[in-house]
């Protein structure tokens, strides 16, 4: 297992979101900020209809 997040890690496809070497969490940044993008299209499309 350890071995797979490494060649995510080299590839740049997830990165180390801890400083913990024991217990570290990694993420997929490009996937979490596209979630964020979301999250705000979808927050100012809520509020424009609210606003309508």
């Amino acid at each position: 297992m350890y071995r797979g997040v490494e060649v995510l890690e080299e590839n740049h496809i997830v990165e180390a979101v801890t400083e913990r070497v024991r217990g570290r969490a990694d993420a997929a940044m490009d996937v979490l900020d596209e979630f964020d993008d979301l999250d705000s299209r979808i927050r100012e499309r809520i509020t424009r209809l609210r606003g309508a």
